[in-house]
């Protein structure tokens, strides 16, 4: 059974990571350099998104947002432009250091496995924030086909606008995916890790 005194170190520790890593951002301002790259990441990623459609992160500074998502709907006759304002500091750094504080925090039975939760949760989170942002990107389709009179409403269509209202309409949502990767890492059995340690030493 948990110790009180075991939850309440984990509480402990997981804050005071948390909010070292915060200032350590504003200290490098990497709030200013992290945006600049997750907006050229991106825009590789979503460079071939659809033939009629046209995906670009660009950068914006208005109130707290630094990143806007246009998507360029082009159809025989008419195009148009539909706009998404967000926050990469609050859609990715944030939720990036809240698992790296929850992993950090949370006991493994040894240090190379406590690298190897770090390492897979990262990239359960990315995956999570890729998916999110195919979301929204869809829901910013979604409207630009309305505007020109070429939306069709479809089961495919329906499932993706419930998602994006569940999961990803508040950007407080963004916080469930740290979340959800350290549940994974942390309760899922420990002898993945183990495995992935003996099959490194018998290469």
């Amino acid at each position: 059974m948990i110790k009180n005194s075991s939850i309440f170190i984990f509480f402990v520790k997981g804050t005071i990571i948390f909010i070292v890593l915060i200032m350590l951002g504003f200290f490098f301002k990497l709030n200013k350099n992290y945006c600049t790259v997750f907006r050229t990441f991106e825009n590789h990623i979503f460079s071939n998104y659809n033939k009629n459609i046209k995906v670009s992160f660009t950068k914006v500074d208005f109130d707290l947002y630094d990143t806007q998502i246009i998507v360029r709907y082009e159809n025989n006759k008419e195009w148009i432009n539909v706009k998404y304002l967000f926050s990469t500091w609050y859609i990715s750094y944030l939720p990036t250091i809240f698992l790296i504080a929850l992993i950090l925090s949370t006991k493994f039975k040894t240090i190379k496995n406590k690298l190897f939760a770090l390492i897979i949760g990262f990239f359960l989170l990315n995956l999570m924030i890729q998916f999110s942002l195919v979301l929204t990107i869809n829901i910013l389709e979604q409207t630009a086909r309305k505007e020109l009179g070429d939306f069709i409403e479809t089961f495919k269509t329906k499932i993706l606008s419930f998602l994006y209202i569940v999961l990803i309409k508040s950007e407080w949502n963004y916080y469930l995916h740290p979340l959800l990767a350290w549940i994974i890492v942390s309760f899922s059995n420990y002898t993945m890790f183990s495995e992935i340690i003996k099959s490194s030493k018998a290469i």
